[in-house]
């Protein structure tokens, strides 16, 4: 009988890079709707244009929220 394996998922938590993405397009929704976008997504959609921030982007607040709990539930579950 074959030995059992274990696989592993692993899930990346948000970047800096994603979150500008996100508001980015946040943006564009407000727009196509005849509403003015919020100033926070348009500053932070504009920071894409920054393409040297992009190439190895940070975490950002959420993803170290993330990072956190996947850490927890691994604790919880002996990983």
């Amino acid at each position: 009988m074959a030995k059992p394996k274990t696989i592993y998922l692993i899930r990346h938590a948000e970047s800096l890079e994603n979150q500008r993405i996100s508001c980015l397009k946040q943006t564009f929704r407000s727009i196509r709707r005849f509403n003015l976008p919020d100033g926070k997504d348009v500053r932070t959609g504009a920071q894409l244009l920054n393409v040297a921030a992009q190439v190895d982007s940070e975490v950002s607040e959420r993803g170290i929220k993330q990072q956190f709990l996947e850490s927890v539930c691994k604790y919880y579950a002996n990983y």
